[in-house]
């Protein structure tokens, strides 16, 4: 028993920083908390200095919000940002080592796919900085999951991306574009909309997350 408290406990512990996060117990740390120097950023053709400054933000707002927890990143994480859908899709083809196949399994419905520890994104499909930095406080998540939690990352998915979303949105609301309460809300009515929805059961792993996708809608 003892050595199942010790394997969940990174876990449990991330699924605790989810709910006093959305219960508001939780605050994102000061702006002047120094960025995380194993961030860096790799800008592809036709990206501007505005929209590298925005990924850049986005990034030191997000390991702030880390540290202010008492957690950092422990290896270097890479952004690579491409202009469109297309050059998203063929950098992530090289880097990533897949197959148009399998690229096109992963990168449904998503404008950002991530590895071991190198995130590509595509800029045109977050044309704004709010959703730049919701995007990257999603993605940069997950990286601390599976730092935190190692093998017990992947044991749920619908808990990792729920965990991702609601930190995302919480450095939203700090950066003050869109309450928490508003995203709420939108994924509420959302999901009151669907006209089909899957039950939780298919969304434990990613292979089932993705095949929702199609049967369901991203949406």
């Amino acid at each position: 028993m003892k050595q199942i408290s010790q394997r969940l406990l990174p876990w449990l512990t991330l699924c605790l920083l989810t709910l006093l996060l959305l219960t508001g117990c939780v605050s994102a740390a000061p702006d002047k908390a120094p960025p995380s120097l194993l961030i860096s950023i790799e800008s592809g053709d036709g990206i501007t200095l505005e929209e590298t400054a925005d990924f850049q933000q986005a990034a030191r707002a997000t390991t702030a919000y880390y540290q202010e927890q008492g957690l950092q990143l422990k290896k270097p994480v890479t952004l690579v940002l491409t202009r469109n859908r297309q050059a998203f899709l063929t950098e992530s083809i090289t880097r990533f080592k897949v197959s148009e196949l399998e690229l096109h399994k992963a990168a449904k419905a998503v404008d950002a796919l991530a590895g071991d520890h190198l995130i590509v994104f595509n800029v045109d499909g977050t044309p704004t900085t709010r959703q730049r930095l919701y995007l990257t406080a999603h993605e940069l998540t997950h990286k601390y999951q599976r730092e935190l939690a190692g093998a017990n990352a992947g044991g749920v998915k619908w808990m990792l991306e729920g965990m991702a979303e609601a930190i995302g949105a919480q450095l939203v609301a700090k950066a003050g574009y869109i309450s928490v309460a508003q995203y709420k809300a939108n994924w509420q009515t959302l999901a009151t909309l669907a006209p089909q929805k899957p039950h939780l059961s298919e969304l434990r792993t990613s292979s089932g997350w993705s095949n929702s996708l199609t049967t369901y809608g991203g949406p």
